[in-house]
């Protein structure tokens, strides 16, 4: 984790990476794959859920910057809530603190911001927001949020359904 998140170069797939985690690709060759956004996302809903911070089928809000046209880290990021039983409220391309406020004002428990702020266009990240106030996470959220991405198995999550609703909310917002 950094000071705000987590931003990296980005790669849909790495030749290199191919016997690597989406885990090991991150820590390894500094790539962020859409598969190791989906474990971030899926990681970060089930620890709130293990804490019991939250229930299968609260919202989690989501909103991303225009860096990524194809959408395939900001589908990843969904997949991860819905994968962890939450719904997904989906807001699109909006500015960073929309994420919190909005988060407030429908008493969502988390929220991700997919964006590597004022990092190069080839980096992508993502931010995550805590319930409380809409505030970014405290260094042993993150220390928590880190060991719970690590032992995701990517080969378990790849086969896990559905579970939470994609909930577009951008017109609310």
């Amino acid at each position: 984790q950094g000071t705000d998140g987590i931003r990296s170069e980005v790669s849909l797939t790495s030749s290199e990476a191919m016997d690597l985690t989406p885990q090991e690709v991150f820590l390894k060759l500094g790539l962020i794959t859409e598969e190791f956004m989906e474990i971030y996302a899926y990681a970060h809903v089930k620890q709130l859920i293990l804490e019991e911070k939250a229930r299968t089928g609260d919202s989690i809000v989501v909103g991303w910057d225009p860096r990524n046209p194809k959408g395939n880290f900001n589908s990843a990021v969904v997949s991860g809530i819905r994968k962890a039983g939450a719904n997904a409220l989906t807001l699109g391309v909006i500015p960073t603190p929309l994420v919190p406020m909005y988060m407030l004002y429908k008493n969502a428990l988390a929220g991700f911001m997919v964006t590597a702020s004022h990092n190069p266009k080839d980096q992508n990240g993502i931010k995550t927001f805590c319930s409380f106030r809409g505030l970014k996470p405290l260094p042993e959220n993150d220390v928590t949020l880190t060991r719970a991405v690590l032992k995701v198995n990517p080969s378990t999550l790849s086969k896990l359904s559905l579970k939470g609703k994609r909930i577009d909310s951008r017109r609310e917002a």
